[in-house]
């Protein structure tokens, strides 16, 4: 019979499994997240079926993620850490004062762009906060230029040619460009240039492009 099971208030964050997870033998590395879930929630008797079941979904779950993240870094632990910040951060397992159960299972899903029961926004009429929302996941897993080479590859342009292709962008369309990608004043009046519809040659000159 179990008894006090699980410490008050107790959670566990993705941070706390990684080193466990990257010494472990390949082969155990879930029976041994599973345990150290188990520490880290300071378990005193033999945990119930329930507990014991709901945790090991936990280690299974983090070991998935954690495999694919792991591949992403190339097997870095430093890159791990300066790459997943949001990610390793998230709880995966909590017990409340209540000694009540909560799973990441729902946390682990992207943030939507709307709140349920809300029409869609468009992305460029969010505000700055919603938008950040939208491409936490993006910008957890990528780095500035593969989010413009991205946008680049979107937009029909390639990194070969002098100049991008020709589209017609509104002046907030340019600014959220500019705020969400983080891009340089150099790109943005290039932007600018290419809405005010420049003549091509005119752009070269005042444009200098590596």
């Amino acid at each position: 019979m179990a008894g006090n099971e699980a410490g008050h208030g107790a959670i566990v964050r993705n941070r706390d499994l990684i080193d466990v997870w990257i010494e472990a033998p390949r082969g155990n590395r879930k029976q041994v997240v599973y345990e150290k879930i188990l520490s880290l929630i300071d378990i005193t008797d033999e945990p119930s079926k329930h507990l014991k079941s709901n945790i090991m979904k936990c280690s299974q779950l983090f070991g998935l993620k954690m495999a694919n993240k792991w591949q992403k870094v190339g097997q870095s632990r430093n890159r791990l850490l300066q790459n997943q910040v949001y990610w390793l951060d998230k709880i995966i397992y909590r017990i409340n004062n209540d000694s009540e159960e909560n799973t990441s299972s729902d946390e682990e899903q992207e943030p939507p762009c709307r709140s349920v029961g809300r029409p869609r926004v468009p992305f460029e009429e969010a505000s700055k906060k919603t938008k950040r929302i939208c491409v936490a996941g993006l910008t957890t897993d990528r780095s500035a230029n593969d989010l413009q080479f991205a946008v680049n590859v979107v937009s029909g342009s390639n990194h070969s040619e002098v100049l991008p292709q020709i589209f017609s962008f509104s002046t907030a369309e340019a600014l959220a460009l500019m705020v969400d990608l983080d891009i340089s004043v150099r790109m943005y009046l290039l932007l600018r240039f290419v809405i005010n519809e420049v003549d091509s040659q005119e752009l070269l000159q005042k444009v200098s492009l590596k």
